[in-house]
């Protein structure tokens, strides 16, 4: 094991980097740092996930249940989406009346951050992701459209996995972990809300996410989930 020694390999790792970069043109050792950039900010967003998710599923995340504006959620994840999405369109629909949601709000960002790389990933450059929020038969509802090539009948139960990953042929897999939406799933059902996939026609595919809304008849300072269950956290599926 070198981990716990990284100053006795470092002087060695400095000097292949710049035997190696030192026979390349200037603009391969660029493409080189930015590959290397990107490489690490992946392996940093693998591991929190991965942490996450344990955490969520083992119960050792305790929400801090407040009711928030769904618009005001979204409106943050999208200011935290992975710098690919500027090659996609993307576009907000915000509900007629504000919709507040009982959520623990930085996690329910986490989701729809998530659920938005998720579209740029599996989707060709050019397409367009559509994020809405709305009220609907008495809960918050999130959606995350594409016009992408969609995701079959039979890996629609199977996307919320872990690690498991839809081979569809569009995209950049490379970075697939089959993570994201595991911990999207683990998150939405400690809320006591839902998520599924569903198709987009002609083509594409919906991630929709279910929230209790929040009881407007709570007394002040003490508001409660709307479907009657208590705030914290539930066992994820």
């Amino acid at each position: 094991m070198t981990s716990g020694h990284p100053s006795r390999q470092s002087p060695a790792v400095r000097a292949s980097l710049r035997k190696t970069t030192g026979a390349c043109p200037v603009e391969h050792r660029r493409e080189l740092a930015v590959a290397i950039n990107d490489d690490s900010i992946w392996l940093g967003g693998l591991v929190e996930n991965l942490l996450s998710l344990t955490r969520i599923e083992e119960a050792h995340v305790s929400l801090s249940l407040e009711p928030e504006l769904v618009e005001d959620a979204v409106d943050d994840a999208v200011r935290h989406v992975s710098r690919d999405v500027s090659t996609h369109h993307v576009e907000l629909s915000r509900p007629d009346e504000p919709v507040v949601a009982m959520m623990d709000v930085r996690l329910i960002v986490q989701v729809v951050v998530n659920l938005v790389n998720n579209a740029v990933q599996h989707t060709p450059k050019g397409s367009t992701i559509h994020i809405s929020s709305s009220s609907q038969d008495g809960k918050a509802v999130i959606e995350v459209a594409d016009d992408g090539p969609g995701i079959a009948d039979a890996e629609k139960a199977r996307v919320f996995e872990r690690f498991y990953t839809v081979a569809d042929g569009e995209g950049d897999h490379r970075r697939g972990t089959g993570l994201g939406l595991a911990l999207c799933k683990s998150i939405v059902n400690a809320h006591g809300g839902d998520i599924v996939v569903l198709d987009n026609p002609p083509h594409g595919a919906i991630f929709r996410v279910t929230l209790p809304l929040a009881r407007t008849d709570a007394p002040e300072g003490s508001a409660r989930l709307d479907s009657g269950s208590e705030g914290g956290t539930d066992d994820a599926d």
